[in-house]
């Protein structure tokens, strides 16, 4: 009985700490969580409720009451792995160490962590070293570690399918995110190409701007142009400072006063005026102007307005 007692205790041990998955969220409270256990009336209901995560998921939401997950395991022994219990007065011994070794088991399989899967390892060994110790009838034990190895094997396969589910999942939230950023990037490069061309549009615009403007502010017209500018403004001067003549010769009539700062500020006036119209419009015809006296000329609008 040693022997099977340590061949099932080096099993346990044995279990590869690789193995270990999240810990599932509990589900509600409910006044009695251990009366789920008695919809799994045998060993393959409850290995493939295991397989499906729904039996970890409970037992690690029994908070210490084993009662009815050790009368399932109890019935499951004596129908599925050949255990006649003759011993009925052990029947709540037997229900309670195979109930606390199998959520021992579950314990170990879910840990995180080397140290903590130690420490459930150490007590899973010692607890099933007391039921060896104070156990009356070896077949029980010997059922019982078949049953935890099949449960393991279940519990296992679980925690496999789960971690695969979670690596396809993060896998599929990798691609897209992956996917999202390649796009992004995308617009990004294409935004700025966008922005790029856009930007050397405007700035060869600018540069054909400049240089047409460069181009009229040398040619003929806009020469011409500017010594109209200039004759109309000397016709302005002469005529600005002949109104202030014709004013003071009115006033001198009336009262006989002679403001002669007045008149002679009008005088220079009409003087310089008189050198700008002579001098642009000798230009001015120089430039072929077709005007023939200084009052027929019109300047008319900037011929570099529209590239200034």
């Amino acid at each position: 009985m040693k022997m099977i007692l340590l061949t099932a205790s080096l099993l346990f041990c044995a279990l590869s700490i690789s193995q270990a998955a999240d810990l599932f969220t509990p589900p509600s409270p409910k006044t009695n969580p251990n009366a789920e256990f008695t919809e799994y009336k045998t060993s393959a209901e409850f290995l493939k409720a295991t397989r499906s995560g729904e039996v970890p998921k409970k037992i690690q939401n029994l908070r210490g009451d084993y009662r009815d997950l050790g009368r399932l395991v109890s019935d499951i022994l004596q129908n599925d792995y050949n255990y006649p219990n003759r011993y009925p007065h052990k029947f709540s011994d037997q229900a309670s160490s195979g109930s606390q070794l199998l959520e021992a088991v579950t314990r170990y399989e879910l840990a995180e962590g080397e140290k903590r899967k130690a420490e459930i390892e150490r007590e899973f060994g010692v607890m099933h070293k007391r039921l060896y110790d104070f156990q009356e009838d070896p077949k029980f034990i010997n059922a019982l570690d078949l049953f935890l190895k099949d449960y393991t094997r279940s519990l296992r396969e679980h925690i496999a399918a789960k971690k695969k589910r979670d690596e396809q999942q993060l896998a599929a939230e990798t691609e897209r995110q992956r996917q999202a950023d390649s796009k992004a990037a995308s617009t990004r490069a294409e935004e700025e190409t966008r922005s790029a061309a856009v930007a050397e549009a405007m700035s060869a615009q600018a540069r054909v701007r400049e240089q047409k403007l460069h181009e009229v502010l040398n040619s003929t017209a806009y020469k011409l142009w500017q010594a109209s500018l200039q004759i109309e403004e000397g016709l302005r001067m002469v005529a600005k400072g002949q109104g202030v003549l014709d004013h003071e010769d009115a006033v001198q009539r009336e009262s006989g006063v002679v403001d002669l700062s007045a008149r002679r500020t009008a005088g220079e006036r009409i003087v310089a005026g008189k050198s700008l119209v002579e001098q642009a419009f000798a230009t001015y015809k120089q430039l072929k102007g077709t005007a023939r006296t200084p009052d027929e000329v019109r300047a008319g609008p900037d011929p570099a307005q529209e590239y200034r």
